[in-house]
This record gives C-alpha cells, structure tokens and sequence, in this order.
C-alpha cells in the first residue's frame, strides 16, 4: 500500500524536477515568475486530483468529495483566469480556453467514473453479452425514469444529464465561433459522451445507456440554441479576452489570492500522504 505514495511523490517530484529544468534551459524561470508559479500549480494539483481517484481507496483516504472536487476545479480555472489579466494578450487568452476545457474534462470523468464508483477494473468481457446489463434502445431510460422514479430523481437522472455537457458546449465557443454551428458542437459532443459510456462498462464503473447519450447531445443543442440566439455567448466572451482595466497591482493580489485553495489542497494532501507512509 505503501507503493503508492512513493509512486505519487516520486512522479510529482519528477514533474516538477523537469518542468524547472526546462524553464532554467529556456531562461524563463525567474524572468516570467507568474507563468512558472501558474504552471507549478498547475502541474501539481492535477497530478495530486488525478492520482487520488487513481489509487485504490485515494477518494476516501484523502476525503474527496463532489463539492471538494469541484470547488478545487474553479479554483484552478479562476488561477487562470487571473493569470489571463495579468498577460492581458488574445494568445494568452486563446490558450487559457483551452485550460478549461481540460479541467473540464477531468472533472467530468472523475465524477461520472471515479467518485463513488469503488474499483475500477478493466475488462473487455464486460462487453460480453452487451445488450443484456445495458440500455441500446432509446428513451427506454427515460421512460421509465419518467413513469417509476420520484420527482428527485427524475431531476438528478434527466435533468443531471441534460445539463452535464453544457458547460463543455459553452468552452468550446469560448474557443472558437466555428461551435456556433450545432452540427459543429455534435462532432465534438457526440462522440465524447459514446466514449464516456463505453469507458463505464470497460472499467467496471458503470453500464451503457443510449438515452445518457440522447440527453447529454440534445442538452448541449438547446443550450447552444439558446445562448447564440440571445448573443449570450459573445457577451460572456468578452468577459473572457479583457482585463477590465485593472491596475497592475490588482491583478497581482488577485492572483495571490487565486493560489490559496490550490496551494492548501496541495499541502493537505502531502501531509496525508505523509501520515500514510509514516504509520
């Protein structure tokens, strides 16, 4: 057991080893201290999230929970975002787009195959006999969501999977207009979610269901409908590609303040890793 918190620190260690290295070689490290702080961060908050839901029982020894997961995901991206004033360039911003669509992307996948799923365990013949642990007709589902569940549960299975792939739909036109076009979001959106069911019954965490599929896609074109109808989407985006003209000294104790849920989560979980090895 013990293997895995030396595995997890000797990566992190390494990670980070290298990415200074790198910077040092390319004499960016103390010349851009924001973007080698930003990026530190970075690498070691997602090698921290992702191995805890990699390790047996990390979910509970770390205590992990939705909100927790969540709340250490916004924080990243408002470190972002930040980082995004202080540089105040289109490239700069252009990039940090795609900063939250990984982000995104992690959480979404930590949430649907991760937390609370117990263990994981990989196994083609998990496809063996297919149609019969798994939903391929659709609105079978939702039917019987419909007809059976209360009115929570209807909420958190419908409703839950029609919202899910929203915030996915919104980023992607954050990073380029061309996702406007609902037939554009679909290429995206489309496959993605049949990969995400695929991957539940692969990795033991879950069973495929069409109408998660029907749900996530038709959610994501009533949202994309919606918000460039009203231009909503090109008014948030502006949001996104300014600095408000913030003094300089704003920025940078904003962003000061952006690093404190990351560098705690951080420090929390090196100290229960510690813990562990030392029992």
């Amino acid at each position: 057991m013990k293997n895995r918190y030396i595995i997890y620190l000797t990566i992190l260690l390494a990670l980070l080893i290298i990415y200074t290295i790198y910077k040092f070689i390319k004499k960016e490290f103390f010349n851009n201290k924001i973007t080698s702080l930003k990026d530190l961060i970075l690498i070691s908050n997602l090698i921290t999230f992702i191995y805890i839901f990699l390790s047996y029982m990390g979910e509970y020894r770390y205590h992990m929970t939705y909100l927790k997961a969540i709340i250490l995901m916004i924080s990243l991206a408002i470190l972002i975002f930040i980082y995004g004033l202080i540089k105040n360039k289109i490239k700069i911003y252009t990039k940090n787009t795609k900063y939250y669509i990984v982000l995104y992307l992690i959480l979404l996948i930590s949430i649907t195959m991760f937390m609370g799923r117990g263990v994981i365990k990989f196994d083609f013949k998990n496809f063996e006999n297919f149609t019969v642990f798994n939903n391929i007709i659709p609105f079978d589902s939702i039917k019987k969501f419909i007809i059976h569940s209360t009115f929570k549960t209807k909420i958190y299975h419908i409703g839950g999977n029609l919202v899910m792939l929203m915030p996915l739909s919104f980023l992607l036109i954050l990073n380029n207009d061309k996702y406007k076009n609902i037939l554009n979001q679909i290429k995206v959106i489309l496959p993605f979610t049949f990969i995400i069911e695929l991957l539940q019954v692969f990795s033991s965490t879950g069973s495929f269901d069409i109408d998660d599929i029907i749900l996530n896609v038709s959610g994501s074109i009533i949202f994309t409908i919606i918000i460039t109808k009203f231009d909503i989407a090109g008014k948030l985006k502006k949001m996104f590609y300014k600095d408000f003209k913030l003094k300089d000294s704003t920025k940078y104790i904003l962003f000061i303040l952006s690093c404190i849920i990351p560098i705690s989560f951080l420090i929390d979980s090196l100290i229960i890793t510690i813990n562990n090895l030392l029992i």
